[in-house]
């Protein structure tokens, strides 16, 4: 019995919504049970699938040709790698570089996506708990980077269908459930020490958490560290402490800030709120391209296994890589968010781990519908503007620092086959020009038939 390579028809592939089912863009396999005689593949009904017979293959010459000269004009530079294969077969179709050891920049999630579906499960969710003992209230952080302060209204997911985050709003109502004797004034402590050493990155420039681009790696962190203006808290433990101290003396509960503690003995666990599973984080990451949310899910990896230093977790990321693997050849990893200006990996790595991905999507450990997609969702909503040709057929995940760009993920061509890219310059003067040169040839890729 034969089982047919189905690939979706373009003209009914593109994405019109961030929160529509990948289905539409990447090859589907077709099981049937009526045997296929002759080589000639059952019929199938529906716009979708019609017409599906007949694809072409796209080949080495025809990706050259879609680039042209791209590749020879600024700000592409010889510190380019490009590396394109059919999402299929796996049969590399352009490389340029490909091995060459490369500042990723947040590409390098893609890694972290992961490392931490295979360690940490991807139904797993992070806790943050209040405990009581007499008088005496502890708010004890689990290490959930979306822990929001005020309960998120209309909120749709990044991308679609992600749960909403778990809120000090909320836990304030669970405590004051639990609180039932009134009469008394309670002291709330915090604790912020579920992970241990460094909270940042030898390599990252200090105003990085100035700055709010990411935030200290603690225990008990809330709305990402930093205000609505992006102005970061400080200590986000005692700024969490404070806010939960405030909402639940809007709910009756009279209760003063107390002082950082240690929980090993709190009490009875009286309230507690919960994260969104790992998987619906790492979506979110991807899609977002948040760093807090890849510096957090690196150490609780890292927490697992014995370690939480950036050093130590950076070296588990390449043994847990390699081990589904990923090839991590010459990979030197610093964090896990690709801030690290010292990060290096190979267009041949970052593939690989697009080639495991896709071989990891029946177990539920990944899925790509946390890719930005062109001109709709995340990182790449504002890319591929209105009347672009690769508006809705790309789908990746967006790198950028100054000077340094990359752009991995995959898209679908003029005749419905799907290729898997992945795009990293450095060295260039001007990011916004080098992202735009990267985004064309994403769209030489969507627009051409390859052959």
């Amino acid at each position: 019995m034969g089982v047919p390579k189905i690939h979706v028809n373009r003209r009914h592939a593109r994405v019109v919504g961030a929160g529509l089912s990948v289905l539409m863009l990447v090859t589907i396999t077709l099981s049937t049970s009526r045997a296929v005689s002759d080589g000639v593949p059952p019929t199938i009904s529906g716009s979708v699938f019609d017409p599906l017979q007949g694809v072409q293959t796209a080949t080495s010459v025809g990706v050259a040709k879609a680039f042209g000269t791209l590749l020879n004009r600024a700000p592409l530079n010889k510190k380019t790698a490009v590396l394109v294969e059919d999402a299929d077969t796996h049969q590399i179709l352009f490389s340029q570089n490909s091995d060459e050891l490369l500042a990723p920049a947040s590409t390098i999630k893609l890694l972290t996506a992961l490392t931490a579906l295979k360690v940490l499960g991807s139904q797993t969710r992070f806790t943050t708990s209040v405990f009581q003992t007499n008088d005496v209230l502890t708010l004890v952080g689990g290490g959930d980077p979306t822990l929001v302060s005020a309960e998120p209204k209309h909120w749709r997911g990044k991308p679609a269908g992600v749960e909403r985050p778990p809120s000090l709003d909320r836990l304030a109502d669970y405590v004051a459930q639990a609180v039932t004797d009134r009469s008394h004034n309670y002291i709330l402590n915090f604790d912020s020490s579920f992970f241990s050493g460094e909270t940042t990155a030898k390599s990252w420039p200090a105003e990085y958490v100035s700055t709010g681009v990411v935030s200290p790696v603690t225990g008990l962190t809330v709305d990402f560290g930093v205000t609505k203006k992006d102005v970061p808290y400080g200590d986000t433990g005692s700024w969490a402490a404070t806010y939960l101290t405030k909402a639940l003396l809007q709910r009756g509960v009279l209760v003063t800030v107390g002082k950082r503690s240690d929980s090993s003995n709190v009490g009875e666990q009286i309230a507690q709120v919960q994260s969104a599973p790992v998987s619906g984080i790492v979506e979110r990451m991807l899609t977002t391209s948040n760093n807090t949310m890849a510096e957090f899910l690196a150490h609780h990896v890292g927490k697992i296994q014995g370690h939480t230093s950036f050093d130590a977790i950076a070296q588990s990321q390449v043994n847990v890589l390699s081990s589904l693997g990923v090839d991590m050849t010459g990979s030197r990893l610093h964090d896990a968010s690709g801030l690290s200006r010292d990060d290096r990996v190979s267009a041949n790595t970052v593939m690989s781990a697009l080639r495991v991905t896709s071989q990891q999507l029946d177990t539920h450990w990944f899925s790509t519908t946390g890719l930005p997609i062109a001109g709709v969702s995340g990182t790449l909503k504002d890319r591929y503007p209105t009347g672009n040709p690769g508006r809705g057929y790309v789908a990746a995940k967006t790198g950028t620092l100054t000077g340094i760009a990359s752009l991995a993920g995959f898209v679908v061509d003029t005749d419905g086959q799907v290729l898997n890219f992945v795009f990293i310059a450095n060295n260039a003067s001007s990011g916004l020009e080098l992202t735009q040169a990267l985004d064309r040839l994403a769209t030489a890729l969507a627009t051409c038939g390859c052959q």
